[in-house]
C-alpha cells in the first residue's frame, strides 16, 4: 500500500463516541473537566463536532453556564449554528448520551482514533521525506522515530498546565517532604553532601561532570549508576522491582571493562588483581566476588557500548528504552566522543558540533523528564596553569555552550595527581561550580584508586591511610 492508498481510505473515527462526549459536556460540568484532560478540539474527526467542542471550552474558561441553550446562543452569535446542524443537532447530542458514567471511556475512544489518524499522517510525512532525501538515512530514521514517539507519547503527557495547578502540586510536595528527614525532590546519587546541595538529580536537568583524564570521571559515573539502581523507584509499589532503571552509554569502554570496574567497586577487591585473576582465598575474596556479582545482577542498568554513537542514535535509543524500562537516569561517557550527522549543514566546526550535541541532550532530558548526566573532558589549560590546577567553568573543552545548556556543572579534582606530597591522599574534590536553581560549593569525597570507588568521606575515612601505588588504567 502506497502513500496514495493512505489518502483514499477513510481515516479511523467514531462519530458515536464524539457525539456522546459532546452530549455529556452539555449535561455535566464534571464531564467537561474529565474530557478536557484527555481531548483537544483537533481530536474530533467531524468538523461540526470540533466547532461545538471549542465553543464549550470557551464558555467553560469564562466560567459561563454550559448547556444546549448557551452553546446554541454562542454559535448563533458567531454565525456558526447552522454550520453545525442547528439546535436540532445539539438536542440530538444530549438524547444520544448512553450514560454519563462512561464518559471517560468514550473520550478514550475518541483519543485512540485521533492517535491512529496522527500515525497515518506521520506515515505520510515519513514516506514523503524518504522520497525527497533518499541518501540521508540517519536523519530520516531519527525524524521517523520522533514523529512516531510524539504520537504514541501523547496519552502520557499534557502540553500545558495552568500555573495554579503547578502551584498546588508544588506546595503539596513541599509539605510532604517538610515532615521527612533526608528526602530529596530529585533522584539521590548516594553522595550525601552533593545531594544536600542539589536535592538530588532533578527531572529535566542536564548535569555535566567534567575533569581531566585520570581524575575518575567514569568511576564516579558508575558509582552514581550503582547507587541509583539500588534505590527502589518512588513511584512504584511493586515488590518485584529491585531498583531504578539506569541507561549508561559507554562510548569509550566496552561492556567487559565496565563490568570489571563495577565488580571491583562492589566487592572492594583491587581491580588489577581482579583483572589478572589473582584473588586471595584466605581473605575470602572469591566469596566477596560472588556476592558482588549477585548484587550487580539485581540492578537494572542497561549499557550501550556503541563506539562513536551519534546524537540521533542516543535520542532514538533513549526514547525507546525509556518507554520500555521506565528509565530514571541516563549517563553518557563522554560528550566529546558523540558524533553528529555529517549532512547537517548547520554544523560547520567542532565547537558548533559540541554546541548542537549539548543543546540536544538538554532537550532530550526535558522531553523524557529525567536527569541526564554527561561526562566531559576539560581542556589542557588546566594542566598548563601554574599553581592551582582546580578547574573553572572556562576550562570546559571546545564549547561555552556546555556551560550555558547545563543546569549543573561539577568538576572532579584530585590534588594528589599534581602534588605527590599533598596531605590530601585518597581524597577527591567535587567542585560544584554551577547550579541553576541552587548553591554551589566544593565537596570532599573519599576515593580508592585500587577499587575505583568514590564514597562519602565521613563514613569511609579509612581510605586516607590506603596504599597509594600508581595504577595502569585511566579512570
Amino acid at each position: 500500500m502506497g502513500a496514495d492508498d493512505l489518502v483514499k481510505r477513510i481515516p479511523p473515527h467514531s462519530l458515536e463516541a464524539e457525539e456522546s462526549c459532546l452530549g455529556a459536556m452539555l449535561m455535566s460540568k464534571s464531564a467537561i473537566s474529565t474530557i478536557q484532560e484527555l481531548l483537544r478540539d483537533e481530536d474530533f474527526f467531524d468538523e461540526k463536532n470540533r466547532i461545538i467542542y471549542r465553543t464549550i471550552e470557551e464558555l467553560s474558561e469564562k466560567n459561563l453556564p454550559v448547556d444546549a441553550i448557551s452553546v446554541s446562543e454562542r454559535l448563533s452569535s458567531a454565525g456558526l449554528l447552522q454550520k453545525v446542524g442547528g439546535s436540532t443537532y445539539l438536542a440530538k447530542l444530549i438524547e444520544n448520551v448512553p450514560s454519563l458514567s462512561n464518559v471517560q471511556y468514550h473520550a478514550r475512544i475518541v483519543l485512540e482514533k485521533s492517535m491512529l489518524r496522527e500515525l497515518i499522517n506521520a506515515a505520510r510525512i515519513i514516506i514523503d521525506n524518504v522520497y525527497d532525501n533518499p541518501t540521508d538515512v540517519e536523519r530520516l530514521s531519527d525524524e521517523a522515530e520522533r514523529l512516531i514517539f510524539d504520537v504514541t507519547n501523547r496519552k502520557l503527557r499534557s502540553n500545558y498546565k495552568l500555573l495554579k495547578d503547578i502551584l498546588t502540586d508544588t506546595l503539596k510536595g513541599i509539605e510532604r517532604i517538610s515532615h521527612l528527614k533526608h528526602i530529596y525532590t530529585g533522584l539521590p546519587t548516594g553522595f550525601t553532601e552533593f545531594d544536600d546541595k542539589t536535592s538530588g538529580l532533578q527531572n529535566g536537568d542536564l548535569i555535566v561532570i567534567a575533569a581531566r583524564p585520570s581524575m575518575g570521571k567514569t568511576a564516579f559515573a558508575l558509582n552514581i549508576a550503582s547507587n541509583v539502581a539500588k534505590m527502589k523507584p518512588r513511584d512504584s509499589s511493586s515488590k518485584e522491582l529491585e531498583g531504578n532503571a539506569v541507561l549508561f552509554f559507554s562510548l569509550e569502554m566496552s561492556f567487559q571493562e565496565l563490568v570489571l570496574r563495577m565488580l571491583s567497586s562492589e566487592s572492594r577487591i583491587d581491580m588489577q588483581r581482579l583483572r589478572k585473576g589473582q584473588l586471595r582465598p584466605q581473605e575470602k575474596e572469591w566469596d566477596e566476588l560472588v556476592r558482588a556479582a549477585g548484587e550487580l545482577s539485581k540492578m537494572r542498568i542497561l549499557v550501550d557500548d556503541t563506539p562513536a554513537i551519534s546524537i540521533n542514535e542516543i535520542r532514538a535509543k533513549s526514547r525507546r528504552l525509556k518507554s520500555r524500562y521506565d528509565i530514571k537516569l541516563i549517563i553518557i561517557d563522554h560528550l566529546q566522543l558523540i558524533t553528529t550527522v555529517e549532512s547537517n549543514k548547520l554544523i560547520i566546526n567542532r565547537n558548533n558540533e559540541i554546541s548542537y550535541i549539548s543543546r540536544s541532550l538538554k532537550a532530550l532530558a526535558k522531553e523524557l523528564n529525567i536527569p541526564i548526566i554527561v561526562l566531559s573532558q576539560l581542556s589542557r589549560k588546566v594542566d598548563e596553569r601554574g599553581g592551582d590546577h582546580r578547574p573553572i567553568l572556562s576550562d570546559l573543552r571546545e564549547s561555552g555552550a556546555i556551560e550555558q545548556d547545563a543546569d549543573v556543572v561539577a568538576f572532579l579534582y584530585r590534588e594528589e595527581y599534581y602534588k605527590k606530597d599533598t596531605d590530601k591522599k585518597n581524597i577527591a574534590e567535587l567542585l560544584l561550580q554551577k547550579q541553576r536553581n541552587g548553591p554551589t560549593g566544593d565537596i570532599q569525597l573519599a576515593f580508592s584508586r585500587e577499587i575505583v570507588r568514590f564514597d562519602n568521606l565521613d563514613i569511609h575515612s579509612t581510605y586516607l591511610e590506603a596504599p597509594n601505588e600508581p595504577l595502569e588504567q585511566e579512570f
